[in-house]
């Protein structure tokens, strides 16, 4: 219980700040994919700006490389057994690696971390929710925008 009062606090906690820096593919499974060549410039005072491609989503300066693309992972497994309409298909042992590995770490994270740790959860959570009837299923697109959105602002 605890955990969960600590993720829907840090929800609270939004702001926005900080540069765009690195990038995190959208979709797409295992396979490899042709990476897609981003226009990167510079402006007056030193930013760094990554023009977005539908396959690629910046990752927000304030949000760990490797933490994004842990939890984009994750939220992977979820989208293709959505878009499979088959819940055999989520890897639960790499979700509740993904558990392990940063539920401890939540009061070192920055709040855009936080931010994004509590929606990846929110996903992990309402998992049965994507795979009943159509009338009761909650809207997988709301949620994975939701994501994408905290990957790239931080909020």
């Amino acid at each position: 219980m605890k955990k969960y009062l600590l993720m829907f606090a840090a929800l609270l906690l939004i702001t926005a700040c900080g540069n765009k820096v690195a990038t995190l593919e959208k979709e797409g499974s295992a396979e490899e994919q042709p990476e897609e060549e981003k226009e990167v410039e510079e402006n007056e005072s030193d930013e760094v700006e990554v023009e977005e491609t539908d396959d690629t989503v910046a990752i927000h300066a304030n949000i760990g490389e490797e933490f994004a693309i842990d939890s984009n992972q994750v939220v992977k497994q979820i989208d293709e057994a959505v878009a499979a309409d088959d819940k055999n298909l989520i890897n639960y042992k790499m979700i509740d690696d993904y558990q392990e590995k940063y539920i401890d770490n939540i009061m070192s994270f920055t709040e855009e971390e936080e931010n994004l740790f509590v929606q990846t959860m929110v996903m992990i959570e309402v998992i049965d929710e994507y795979f009943t009837i159509e009338s009761e299923k909650r809207d997988f697109e709301i949620d994975i925008n939701n994501f994408y959105y905290i990957v790239e602002n931080g909020e």
